[in-house]
């Protein structure tokens, strides 16, 4: 996340917000807390195409809620990344379909340093 927003991601750490609390359900599960369109989507993909879906679409979930990150008290910051989990879509990706191909096309990753 640092190379993609770097101010998100300090503001993140700064405020005690490691990925390991918010995404490590989400990773170990390949998101099956999330609503069942999405999960089924998203495990679609992981079996065609390998873990990339995975890792574009934490990044793309976090990035999407940016201005909320930076709106919100210390104390809400932590609530707001755990929440996404049940409520991922935004009004830029509504739905499931959206939001994957939203995640896929914005979201570059890469083994690149």
């Amino acid at each position: 996340m640092r190379k993609l927003d770097p101010k998100l991601a300090n503001l993140l750490l700064e405020k005690g917000v490691d990925p390991v609390i918010y995404a490590f359900r989400w990773f170990q599960g390949r998101f099956y807390e999330f609503p069942k369109e999405l999960f089924i989507r998203v495990f679609d993909i992981f079996l065609l195409e390998g873990k990339k879906i995975i890792y574009r679409l934490a990044l793309y979930l976090i990035l999407s809620r940016r201005k909320e990150f930076f709106k919100a008290k210390d104390e809400e910051i932590l609530t707001l990344a755990r929440d996404i989990r049940s409520k991922p879509y935004t009004n830029e990706a509504p739905n499931a379909r959206k939001l994957i191909d939203r995640a896929i096309h914005k979201i570059r990753v890469t083994r690149k340093k």
